[in-house]
């Protein structure tokens, strides 16, 4: 046989040559982006008879740990390698067959008995690649994007070719060693098998009609709910649901307040562009009533002081940037070991950082190359600061906010310039 062959899908399909090369006792290894169960019940006869298969997820799929809500653009692909599980987007025909829960059932079946599972956690570049490993030798085949009915040969999908090259010894030594060497890091590799049985199983167990419909809510919803905060959620203690404006609203007016709310406080801005004779201008006065009566119960600051000494701050944005350069200029190790952490992750982006444009309003700590989030809430900037207190081995008491309305005359003859 020749050292290598080219199969183009076409007149030949991978999955023939599959059917052809897989024996029973076999050892089926496969480094792919995703893995669907119709790709398996297309090669169920020959699966059903190796010794083992393992699969390697070449990106992070189906891990603990979830993204961060600032890399969402690298979280969406991973959802979708996920839901390629019960099929890709180009096997919509196969699922419209109805037969997905008996195929679900037979993989679920197959997964606990011959295969195991496994997942890069890593941010590199793995190539997609399969073995076939028999009494008569080992054949590998490359590239393998995905082990489904499109990568196998069984559908069209959106490639304008798909050729997959087999190779025989020596070369096909070679992937398998890189394939043993990686299904054995564990700094790189996590096993995922359970995860995986788990997601299978769902698709065929019987389900309530009430747990679908909380089902189809939450995956509507669920990026929605995960980003809002309180730091960007509509104050009610301002009162202002009691004033006379809001009282004169429709619901969808009222809907489109809190909407603006919102936007204005996560994005610094807002558009609203309902079509004419909706009411904008009655929703954009309650819009600016509610700033009006938060500016009237929100306390302003003047001042701060740290062990005694007292610097001005009249915004909360310049008290917490003035709290920050009078520590760093104490001990700037404390503050730089704080950039990036966890604790100063919010849930919609970092408090502390060296990249500017991971932030919203930056401003920098004079004499650092560390960036501050300023577009927060007075109550999160005060969490930041007593965290920094205790950071700095500062009592809670010897730090101290003096507000506009108590602020007088008097304190300014010892007040302090940064």
């Amino acid at each position: 046989m020749d050292t290598i062959k080219v199969i183009n899908n076409i007149t030949e399909t991978l999955k023939d040559d599959l059917q052809n090369t897989i024996h029973k006792n076999s050892r089926v290894s496969v480094a792919a982006a995703c893995f669907s169960m119709y790709a398996f019940n297309e090669l169920k006869k020959q699966l059903s008879s190796i010794d083992e298969f393992r699969f390697i997820f070449t990106s992070p799929t189906f891990i603990t740990e979830k993204a961060e809500k600032q890399k969402r653009e690298f979280y969406i692909p991973r959802l979708s390698r996920e839901q390629s599980l019960y099929g890709t987007e180009f096997e919509i025909k196969l699922r419209n067959e109805m037969t997905q829960k008996a195929i679900a059932q037979e993989c679920a079946d197959w997964i606990r008995h011959k295969a195991r599972f496994k997942s890069n956690t890593t941010g590199e570049n793995m190539s997609g690649f399969m073995t076939v490993a028999s009494a008569s030798g080992v054949a590998a085949y490359m590239p393998i994007n995905g082990f489904t009915t499109v990568d196998i040969g069984c559908e069209r999908g959106n490639n304008s070719y798909n050729m997959v090259n087999r190779m025989e010894a020596p070369f096909s030594a070679q992937y398998m060693q890189l394939f043993d060497s990686l299904w054995n890091d564990r700094t790189k590799i996590q096993d995922v098998t359970d995860v995986i049985i788990d997601n299978i199983t769902s698709a065929y167990n019987e389900n309530s009609p009430e747990f679908i419909y909380f089902m189809m809510l939450y995956n509507v919803f669920s990026e929605f709910l995960d980003d809002l905060s309180e730091d960007v959620l509509p104050n009610e203690a301002t009162g202002f649901k009691q004033s006379r404006i809001w009282g004169m609203l429709y619901d969808f007016q009222k809907d489109a307040v809190l909407a603006i709310i919102n936007k204005l406080e996560k994005y610094n801005g807002c558009i609203l562009a309902d079509s004419v004779g909706l009411g904008k201008t009655f929703t954009a006065l309650a819009v600016i009533k509610y700033y009006e009566n938060r500016n009237k119960t929100v306390k302003r600051p003047a001042a701060f002081s740290i062990d005694g000494r007292k610097y001005p701050a009249e915004t909360w944005k310049e008290l917490f940037a003035r709290v920050c350069e009078v520590l760093y200029s104490r001990d700037p190790e404390i503050l730089k070991g704080m950039v990036d952490e966890k604790r100063q992750v919010g849930r919609r982006r970092v408090r502390m950082t060296y990249d500017k444009k991971t932030i919203l309003r930056p401003v920098k700590i004079k004499g650092s190359s560390i960036w501050l989030e300023t577009n927060r809430s007075a109550s999160d900037i005060m969490k930041s600061i007593l965290t920094l207190a205790e950071r700095y081995g500062i009592p809670k008491e010897k730090i101290r906010v003096y507000f506009k309305r108590d602020y007088t005359g008097l304190h300014k003859e010892d007040i302090t310039e940064i």
